[in-house]
């Protein structure tokens, strides 16, 4: 899978209902090594997606493909692909989708 990622800028709301979707969405540390934990909070329950970009748009993994109901979730990258093995330094991306709205979000994975 590959998509489209925006150069520059710490967050794109894609989506004009993204405020009627998300409450706060943010990852810490960043930039980070070895891990990040991304948190999220959803306003409505729906399937949730959260998968890792890397600068190209090439999926890098998929942590969360799954129905949730609103609250707040944390969800912990470990700098690691789908194989298990560990990326290089870069710019890396997480894409939330939920109920067809989408944010996606910059992080910095520094060794």
């Amino acid at each position: 899978h590959t998509i489209s990622l925006p150069m520059g800028g710490a967050a794109v709301v894609e989506s004009q209902s993204a405020m009627d979707t998300f409450g706060k969405v943010s990852n810490h540390p960043n930039p980070f090594n070895p891990a990040t934990t991304i948190s999220y909070q959803l306003l409505h329950p729906g399937e949730v997606s959260l998968v890792i970009y890397n600068a190209l748009g090439q999926q890098v993994r998929a942590l969360v493909q799954s129905r949730q109901n609103f609250g707040t979730y944390q969800v912990t990258w470990d700098g690691k692909d789908a194989l298990g093995h560990s990326v290089s330094t870069g710019v890396y991306f997480y894409r939330l989708i939920s109920n067809s709205t989408v944010q996606t979000h910059r992080m910095l994975l520094l060794k």
